[in-house]
């Protein structure tokens, strides 16, 4: 069901994790709408720009996760939309790891980030959501990341979709949203603005469901 609170004037986001290009031009997207932009999980080579709030993140970890919510709210007030992107895409830990020829470490390493660090991360969102009875959840990922990018990101993709065809089935009587956005493009300032518009236009028939994005005006689907 649709909320009220993405029309004031300040709306207030957290994008988890701050990793990869999608994550750096919904942020800067979201900067420029004027909205109140948190990250977490940003990693020395991926400092996020001067204003946006940084918290800490230990993907996978529920007290990391729980934590960051707790420092949020704190700092920021509860969220009106929070953007869980995908563990597994392009450039991202989980992409490099070899679950093949790798020791059992970095196999444990690329799972906990690739499946439960998402999973967590929405965990703690619509807990949030749940207290204040309003809020929408993004679930951004990249649609063609399982069949280029190996096992490690194949099992991430899985996981991901997965999680969202569970979170949109309890959506459907829940006082908060969530929308799917598996970006098929080739320019992340383009996808971001379509998240940002999905938003600012409270587009509630979107909601529960995985949309693609091409890239290309008018051809994006529901699937």
């Amino acid at each position: 069901m649709a909320n009220s609170t993405l029309h004031r004037v300040n709306k207030t986001i957290l994008v988890a994790p701050y990793e990869g290009p999608l994550a750096a031009a919904l942020v800067s997207e979201a900067r420029a709408a004027g909205w109140t932009v948190g990250v977490a999980g940003a990693g020395p080579s991926s400092a996020p720009p001067d204003g946006v709030a940084a918290f800490p993140l230990t993907p996978g970890s529920y007290i990391s996760s729980a934590t960051l919510f707790m420092s949020v709210r704190n700092a920021l007030g509860d969220p009106d939309v929070v953007a869980v992107l995908s563990g597994g895409g392009a450039g991202s830990a989980v992409a490099g790891a070899d679950l093949v020829g790798g020791g059992p470490g970095e196999a444990e390493a690329a799972i906990q980030r690739g499946t439960l660090g998402p999973a967590m991360l929405v965990r703690e969102a619509l807990r949030c959501f749940g207290t204040k009875k309003a809020g929408r959840l993004v679930l951004l990922g990249a649609e063609s990341e399982g069949e280029t990018l190996g096992p490690a990101a194949a099992l991430a993709a899985g996981a991901f979709r997965g999680l969202g065809d569970g979170v949109f089935v309890a959506s459907r009587e829940a006082p908060w949203e969530a929308f799917g956005i598996l970006d098929k493009g080739e320019n992340p300032a383009e996808a971001a603005r379509f998240v940002l518009r999905l938003l600012e236009d409270g587009r509630g028939g979107k909601s529960g469901r995985w949309l693609r994005f091409t890239g290309k005006p008018g051809l994006f689907g529901v699937f």
